[in-house]
């Protein structure tokens, strides 16, 4: 590569006539050069990314394949723990025993002996508008809860109202 030597007046005067000579001069044979390193260097990178892009993809595959199986393998164990659960024991967080109840009905009357001291469950299982009426009662130590089991209580609400 050889240099040119420009005076400043000399590239002033180049600059005001819009004319720019080149600072560096190349051969052919160093611009054909310097075209193919340029050229092996995009080549280098490109397939640099294309292989951080695969290896990406593989991470996340593998990630998402360990977490459903983590997921099934939790969800069979939930399915386990229910069966074996009897249909109207709960045995909520504290320890407490409470009570479970399905409502499958439009309306379902509760009593204060319905309930036994804990988290009591109610599962709503209509598909029609449905009222709860609950003992005005209760002992503090009784818990109810409402649960809307068939997840249509958006369309069917669930009212709970209390009776004397």
């Amino acid at each position: 590569m050889k240099l040119k030597k420009v005076s400043l007046k000399q590239y002033v005067d180049m600059r005001s006539e819009r004319t720019v000579a080149p600072l560096f001069e190349y051969s052919q044979t160093q611009m054909l050069a310097l075209q193919k390193q340029m050229q092996d260097s995009l080549l280098k990178i490109e397939a640099k990314l294309q292989e951080l892009e695969e290896e990406e993809e593989e991470t996340v595959v593998e990630e998402t394949h360990s977490d459903n199986s983590a997921i099934d393998e939790l969800r069979d164990e939930i399915k386990k723990l229910k069966s074996r659960r009897p249909e109207n024991q709960f045995v909520g967080g504290s320890g407490a025993t409470g009570s479970y109840h399905a409502v499958t009905t439009d309306s379902m009357r509760f009593s204060k002996h319905s309930f036994n001291p804990g988290i009591n469950i109610i599962g709503v299982r209509s598909g029609v508008p449905t009222t709860i009426y609950l003992p005005s009662n209760l002992e503090p130590n009784h818990i109810v809860s409402v649960k809307d089991e068939l997840g249509v209580s958006g369309t069917h609400p669930i009212t709970v109202l209390v009776s004397n």
